[in-house]
């Protein structure tokens, strides 16, 4: 038998996990996002290039993540690109919430999906890093661009 849900809305849904650590890892995995698409945004001189650029950082994102295609599918030369994507770290820190506490579900994450529970402050870490470099990122680009204006 699984275990009961933690929220009312979770029992509606049928989430296993703490709907309030779930919503935490969409809100951290939106203020990446948003972080990687606002330092391309600054980066560029026009937003014709800002909107080319953008598929060519998301959707790897998608590749890498894991969600899809297993990351050890993927060919070894390309697989370090996966830790430097957000996706990654924010669907890892979900699928610990949401399967950690169910039966074999610690066995579940190691074996199949290549995920430690016990890393999961790291995660969080890496996430918040992202964000800290991504919006620096950002304002040196915005800073360095004022400078050129009269």
């Amino acid at each position: 038998m699984l275990n009961k849900p933690t929220t009312k809305f979770g029992r509606i849904v049928g989430y296993n996990g703490n709907l309030f650590y779930l919503t935490l890892c969409g809100f951290a995995m939106g203020m990446t996002a948003a972080s990687t698409a606002l330092m391309i945004g600054c980066s560029v001189a026009h937003v014709q290039t800002a909107q080319e650029l953008s598929p060519l950082v998301f959707v790897p994102q998608i590749l890498f993540s894991g969600a899809f295609v297993p990351v050890a599918l993927i060919p070894k030369g390309l697989q370090y690109l996966q830790y430097i994507c957000a996706l990654k770290y924010a669907i890892n820190l979900c699928v610990i919430v949401e399967f950690e506490d169910l039966p074999a579900g610690r066995q579940f994450l190691q074996d199949t999906q290549d995920i430690n529970p016990d890393d999961r402050w790291l995660y969080v870490g890496i996430l918040c890093a992202i964000f800290v470099v991504f919006r620096s990122i950002a304002m040196i680009s915005l800073r360095n661009r004022a400078r050129f204006v009269i």
